[in-house]
């Protein structure tokens, strides 16, 4: 510090540490050395021959140092926690990435998992801030600093509870929807895939009506369960529940209720050790489902896009 600012004061405010801690410091030095470190000039404190020797093998001793310490924690106990936060907006929170982080715990038990969840605009700043490591959107992101990867093409589907009068239908005409209305989770004037297919019916002269906005999915499947009017949302966020009979997914009189891609956002330049065990684990996973063949490979392309993104450096 002190061959790099040449001013004691300087050094010492940079350390942390009085002006006179320091030059007892550097005097304890000349003392064990029996040799003369440093002298001042007239550009400020300058190193002497003898100075310059010993910071050449002080540097080489520190970059040691850091080698230990980095080896060292490669080496950590399995026991011992490893934090990784993940984020996502509220459709991919829903179910997918819980369902992909469910995964990656029961290969990596020690890896201590933290899922954020929030608007798009605010996960970016998450991201962008390192708080953190790798998030999933159902929208692009708005901020070029941040690198992306396209997982896939989420369907969106229209659904009812199971004791609707829609339910049984097997044809359905807008009169059916229009009657009902529609339970969304972005008003009309947003960018979401709702809203842009309710717009576009609209201008065709389809009269519909939304009945309520919510801001999670599962405030939409509330009130669609409780008869509310009909349900849009991806897809896997209902599978569950269209299994076990609660939801009845309808088919629209018009096609075109197209989803968006999820993607995995990061800033290219954090790979902290938890982020790398979860790319590693994601490149283990395919390798092993290209050995097999391509239709495996597509069934859990979740973890192989994590991992396409992951390989920053």
């Amino acid at each position: 510090m002190v061959a790099r600012l040449r001013n004691l004061t300087h050094a010492s405010a940079e350390l942390n540490i009085s002006q006179p801690a320091l030059t007892q410091q550097l005097k304890t030095l000349e003392k064990e050395y029996e040799l003369k470190l440093y002298k001042k000039g007239g550009k400020g404190v300058e190193l002497t021959e003898a100075g310059k020797i010993l910071l050449k093998y002080v540097q080489r001793i520190l970059k040691q140092h850091e080698k230990v310490k980095r080896r060292l924690s490669a080496t950590t106990a399995p026991n011992k926690a490893q934090p990784l936060t993940m984020g996502g907006s509220y459709s991919p929170s829903a179910v997918f990435l819980p369902s992909l982080l469910a995964r990656f715990k029961k290969s990596h038990p020690q890896v201590e998992l933290d899922l954020r969840t929030d608007n798009r605009l605010n996960i970016e700043r998450l991201v962008l801030g390192g708080e953190v490591e790798l998030a999933v959107l159902n929208n692009p992101p708005s901020n070029h600093q941040l690198a992306i990867e396209p997982y896939r093409t989420e369907p969106l589907v229209a659904f009812v509870a199971s004791d609707h009068p829609l339910a049984g239908k097997k044809q359905l005409t807008w009169e059916d929807l229009g009657r009902h209305g529609f339970v969304i989770r972005q008003p009309l004037a947003g960018s979401g895939s709702t809203a842009q297919f309710i717009r576009r019916l609209k201008d065709r002269g389809v009269k519909l009506k939304v009945v309520m906005h919510c801001e999670s999915p599962e405030a939409v499947k509330v009130a669609v369960s409780r008869g509310m009017g009909v349900g849009i949302l991806f897809k896997d966020v209902i599978s569950d529940s269209l299994k076990k009979g609660e939801f009845r997914e309808l088919t629209l009189p018009i096609k075109g209720l197209d989803g968006k891609s999820f993607s995995f956002i990061t800033r290219p330049d954090r790979s902290p050790r938890p982020l790398r065990t979860f790319s590693s684990c994601c490149e283990r996973t395919e390798q092993g489902l290209r050995a097999k063949n391509k239709s495996a490979l597509d069934q859990s392309s979740d973890l192989v896009s994590a991992n396409r993104i992951l390989r920053y450096p």
